[in-house]
């Protein structure tokens, strides 16, 4: 890994930026602060120190993902080349009800305003009908 850093640890902040789990360093850092992130099931901050084989959790689009570091990385690559710094472990599951719940947020209101049309209303009703199996 000619791109790895010189150390056995680099910031968790820069490392969520770098593996693109976060658009900007700095939203990384909100995310810690906010206790987003989890490194090895404890709260994280900032500047703590990720070494290979940790395991980070953090909130993304709303969904929890899970993440074992494979390699450190302090510059920022394209998403086809991430593959040998970060290995992805979130459950199936996890990425299915967040797919279903964006199919679910397009089925109502797509009008974008605040209050739903004639057909929002419809369509509520059908999905409704479904649930209960009238």
């Amino acid at each position: 890994m000619a791109d790895s850093a010189p150390t056995d640890s680099i910031r968790l902040d820069k490392w969520l930026w770098a593996v693109r789990c976060y658009k900007t360093r700095s939203l990384a850092t909100e995310a810690c602060k906010a206790n987003h992130v989890k490194c090895n099931g404890h709260p994280a901050k900032p500047a703590q120190q990720v070494r290979c084989g940790d395991r980070i959790e953090f909130l993304q689009a709303n969904v929890r993902r899970i993440y074992i570091v494979r390699g450190l990385i302090e510059k920022r690559l394209g998403a086809a080349l991430l593959d040998p710094y970060r290995e992805d472990v979130t459950p199936q599951e996890a990425l299915d009800a967040a797919a279903e719940r964006r199919s679910n947020a397009r089925l109502f209101n797509t009008s974008g305003s605040t209050r739903p049309t004639k057909r929002d209303r419809r369509r509520m009703e059908e999905f409704r009908d479904q649930l209960l199996g009238d």
